[in-house]
Protein backbone atom coordinates (compact mmCIF):
# COMPACT_ATOMS: atom_id res chain seq x y z
CA UNK A 1 0.00 0.00 0.00
CA UNK A 2 1.35 3.40 -1.01
CA UNK A 3 1.46 6.06 1.70
CA UNK A 4 1.60 9.83 1.59
CA UNK A 5 5.22 9.63 2.70
CA UNK A 6 6.08 7.30 -0.19
CA UNK A 7 4.93 9.94 -2.65
CA UNK A 8 6.51 12.80 -0.65
CA UNK A 9 9.91 11.13 -1.16
CA UNK A 10 9.55 11.87 -4.89
CA UNK A 11 7.58 15.13 -4.60
CA UNK A 12 8.76 16.67 -1.31
CA UNK A 13 7.51 20.20 -2.04
CA UNK A 14 4.00 19.16 -2.98
CA UNK A 15 1.18 19.97 -0.54
CA UNK A 16 -0.16 16.94 1.32
CA UNK A 17 -3.68 17.85 0.25
CA UNK A 18 -2.82 17.69 -3.47
CA UNK A 19 -1.13 14.33 -3.04
CA UNK A 20 -3.98 12.97 -0.93
CA UNK A 21 -6.77 14.10 -3.27
CA UNK A 22 -5.09 13.24 -6.53
CA UNK A 23 -2.14 10.86 -6.51
CA UNK A 24 -2.59 8.74 -3.39
CA UNK A 25 -6.00 7.41 -4.35
CA UNK A 26 -4.77 6.35 -7.79
CA UNK A 27 -1.50 4.91 -6.49
CA UNK A 28 -3.50 2.59 -4.23
CA UNK A 29 -5.79 1.29 -6.94
CA UNK A 30 -5.16 -2.20 -8.27
CA UNK A 31 -2.49 -2.28 -10.93
CA UNK A 32 -1.24 1.27 -10.29
CA UNK A 33 1.35 1.55 -7.50
CA UNK A 34 4.00 4.20 -6.89
CA UNK A 35 6.11 5.53 -8.50
CA UNK A 36 4.51 5.64 -11.95
CA UNK A 37 6.41 3.78 -14.66
CA UNK A 38 8.86 5.64 -16.88
CA UNK A 39 7.88 5.86 -19.66
CA UNK A 40 4.29 6.35 -18.53
CA UNK A 41 1.91 3.56 -19.37
CA UNK A 42 -1.67 2.53 -18.71
CA UNK A 43 -3.83 4.79 -16.58
CA UNK A 44 -0.84 6.79 -15.33
CA UNK A 45 -0.34 8.04 -18.89
CA UNK A 46 -3.86 9.47 -18.84
CA UNK A 47 -3.76 10.79 -15.28
CA UNK A 48 -0.49 12.68 -15.09
CA UNK A 49 0.43 13.03 -18.81
CA UNK A 50 4.09 13.85 -18.04
CA UNK A 51 6.87 11.81 -16.43
CA UNK A 52 7.49 12.15 -12.70
CA UNK A 53 10.69 14.12 -13.39
CA UNK A 54 8.58 16.87 -15.01
CA UNK A 55 6.17 17.04 -12.05
CA UNK A 56 9.03 17.54 -9.58
CA UNK A 57 9.38 21.14 -10.81
CA UNK A 58 5.67 21.95 -10.48
CA UNK A 59 4.66 24.30 -7.68
CA UNK A 60 1.19 24.61 -6.25
CA UNK A 61 -0.70 27.52 -4.74
CA UNK A 62 -4.01 27.21 -2.97
CA UNK A 63 -6.64 29.60 -4.25
CA UNK A 64 -10.19 30.26 -3.20
CA UNK A 65 -12.68 30.45 -6.05
CA UNK A 66 -16.39 31.11 -6.17
CA UNK A 67 -17.72 28.13 -8.10
CA UNK A 68 -21.33 29.26 -8.06
CA UNK A 69 -23.37 28.72 -11.19
CA UNK A 70 -23.13 32.38 -12.26
CA UNK A 71 -19.34 32.18 -12.28
CA UNK A 72 -19.10 29.09 -14.48
CA UNK A 73 -18.22 29.24 -18.17
CA UNK A 74 -20.99 28.66 -20.70
CA UNK A 75 -19.73 25.08 -21.18
CA UNK A 76 -19.62 24.60 -17.40
CA UNK A 77 -23.22 25.80 -17.11
CA UNK A 78 -24.32 23.41 -19.86
CA UNK A 79 -22.60 20.54 -18.08
CA UNK A 80 -24.26 21.42 -14.77
CA UNK A 81 -27.67 21.77 -16.42
CA UNK A 82 -27.26 18.38 -18.11
CA UNK A 83 -26.26 16.78 -14.80
CA UNK A 84 -29.23 18.41 -13.06
CA UNK A 85 -31.65 17.30 -15.78
CA UNK A 86 -30.31 13.77 -15.73
CA UNK A 87 -30.61 13.64 -11.95
CA UNK A 88 -34.17 14.99 -12.11
CA UNK A 89 -35.19 12.37 -14.69
CA UNK A 90 -33.64 9.60 -12.62
CA UNK A 91 -35.40 10.77 -9.46
CA UNK A 92 -38.74 11.20 -11.25
CA UNK A 93 -38.60 7.68 -12.65
CA UNK A 94 -37.52 6.02 -9.41
CA UNK A 95 -40.11 3.69 -7.96
CA UNK A 96 -40.37 5.31 -4.54
CA UNK A 97 -43.21 6.82 -2.63
CA UNK A 98 -41.23 9.86 -1.46
CA UNK A 99 -40.55 12.59 -3.99
CA UNK A 100 -38.11 15.43 -3.33
CA UNK A 101 -39.60 18.89 -3.09
CA UNK A 102 -36.59 20.34 -4.91
CA UNK A 103 -33.18 19.34 -6.22
CA UNK A 104 -29.92 20.58 -4.81
CA UNK A 105 -27.79 22.62 -7.21
CA UNK A 106 -24.35 21.20 -7.85
CA UNK A 107 -21.23 23.23 -8.47
CA UNK A 108 -17.61 22.24 -8.85
CA UNK A 109 -14.38 23.79 -10.01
Amino acid sequence: MTTLQDIKKDLPDWPDDVIDQWLLKFANQEGMGWPPPDPLAGRWKLLITHPLSWWKDVTWTQEKRDCGFDNLSIDGRKTMNNMHSSSARTMASAATTARPASLVSWAFC
